[in-house]
């Protein structure tokens, strides 16, 4: 019997509960030609391809095919159905219309033959896209006193490729800011820019610290997560407060990937950028006794930047500049 993705991964977890370095999932008789990394597909289609709705279409229609033959205990057919719809499907632009389907026929549906198809699909499927299938579905039933359940969608949630959907599901479970946080330290590539950009809060100090000190740092692009970042660590806030050496790093790294204005929008699409900038060199001035040489690479970016779009006479672009000749008193006067 083929293994299942889920086996797999729990399989290949270390004893520090993480996935190897470069853990890949295997091909799965998929057509296309190009290999995204775990979570690419659906982060570029969330970020660049617009995730609509999409009633009507034919993959559309072949979801709720599956879901009909599934709500009828028809699960082998399903469950091969989604098996060929996986290879070449793709379940995100259709998980709302998916879903508002299901809702609408609730009453026509049988609830627990679905419970049952998903449930046994998010663990046993060997297709990603047809895990997605199941974890979907489960979303819409209250999976949190079911600790076995649980425990799949923690371990699913390791690989960047389905935690989006784990977190979905956890969305539902009344500890679900304290598992966004505990999956968002488990994950480095797409998962932890959707963790960190849509689900996870700053409810308490640790968590505002860490998303200070690792929020942006993913193995995709610093930039995509740089603004919300800034917002749920009140970046502007702590830069006009005394900082710790580690905290003045944590907000180089954000102030460094807001530099960056693509793919996301980032500091150019402040009010009031040129004042964060400058706060920042602020800090850095009184930083300059443990400062090392990645935080100078963020002041050269600072004074480039100022001196693109402020000109080269700018206060901002003059005290970079002085930051980066060592005259600390001359940099406090700008």
């Amino acid at each position: 019997m083929e293994k299942s993705i889920y086996e797999i991964i729990k399989s290949s977890v270390g004893g520090d509960g993480l996935l190897p370095s470069g853990f890949s999932l295997p091909e799965k008789d998929c057509e296309a030609k190009i290999r995204f990394a775990p979570g690419a597909m659906d982060g570029i289609m969330m970020f660049h391809g617009g995730v609509t709705g999409n009633a009507g279409g034919d993959e559309y229609e072949r979801l709720c095919g599956i879901i009909e033959l599934a709500s009828e205990g028809k699960k082998e057919e399903a469950a091969a159905e989604a098996d060929r719809f996986a290879v070449n499907g793709h379940v995100l632009s259709n998980i709302d219309s998916l879903q508002d389907y299901i809702m609408k026929q609730k009453d026509r549906l049988d609830a627990g033959n679905l419970h049952d198809f998903a449930a046994g699909l998010t663990a046993g499927a060997s297709k990603a896209e047809a895990v997605k299938i199941g974890m979907t579905v489960m979303e819409l039933f209250n999976t949190d006193g079911s600790e076995e359940f649980k425990k799949c969608v923690r371990t699913l949630a390791l690989c960047d490729e389905f935690t989006l959907y784990a977190a979905y599901i956890m969305r539902g479970w009344s500890n679900s800011n304290e598992e966004f946080f505990e999956a968002v330290q488990k994950v480095k590539g797409w998962g932890r820019v959707f963790l960190v950009n849509s689900f996870l809060e700053a409810d308490s100090g640790e968590k505002e610290l860490w998303l200070l000190q690792n929020g942006v740092c993913n193995e995709v692009l610093p930039n995509y997560s740089a603004i919300d970042c800034y917002r749920k660590t009140r970046l502007y806030e702590r830069l006009q407060e005394p900082m710790t050496p580690k905290e003045y790093r944590g907000a180089a790294l954000i102030v460094d990937a807001l530099l960056d204005d693509e793919p996301e929008p980032g500091i150019s699409s402040f009010d009031d950028g040129a004042g964060v900038l400058d706060l920042f060199l602020e800090q850095s001035a009184k930083a300059s006794d443990y400062a090392d040489a990645e935080d100078y690479g963020v002041i050269y970016r600072i004074k480039e930047y100022a001196r693109k779009n402020y000109g080269a006479e700018s206060g901002i672009c003059k005290r970079a500049d002085a930051l980066l000749s060592g005259k600390k008193s001359a940099a406090q006067e700008y």
